[in-house]
């Protein structure tokens, strides 16, 4: 659980400062939970973690990474703001293979009005859907 906890902390951080898996591609999965993060739809943003485990059944670790995900709304808001406001986003794997690997990393691109503002999500398929990986 501690370990999980730590993981959770670091992912949440990084994914943040950049869905779910109803989407058929990774790309179309990075590309919701970017625009669910812009929404701060905190449970679409926890129905599509990856958990194995069912570590997110209990109550006070989903408290927990809301709190947390609060925190990276804010973040990525401020991001956008900075540099002009979202024009619109875009998505791209730069690691693995959809069609043959089970874990790929996707780059989510906010394209701003004064520049781009980056980040990256890991989604893994979890029986042919694409989950985000804590």
């Amino acid at each position: 659980m501690k370990k999980f906890l730590m993981l959770v902390c670091g992912v949440v951080f990084a994914v943040l400062l950049a869905g779910c898996g109803s989407s058929s591609s990774p790309e179309d999965v990075a590309k919701e939970f970017a625009q669910n993060v812009l929404d701060k739809k905190t449970e679409k943003i926890l129905d599509a973690v990856y958990d194995p485990k069912g570590e997110l059944k209990d109550k006070g670790m989903k408290e927990l990474i809301a709190g947390k995900l609060a925190v990276g709304f804010e973040n990525v808001e401020k991001k956008i703001e900075e540099n002009g406001g979202l024009k619109k986003i875009e998505t791209a794997v730069v690691s693995g293979d959809p069609k043959k690997d089970k874990q790929v990393r996707v780059k989510i691109i906010y394209v701003c009005k004064n520049g781009n503002y980056e980040d990256g999500v890991t989604l893994v398929n979890d029986d042919g859907k694409w989950k985000l990986k804590l």
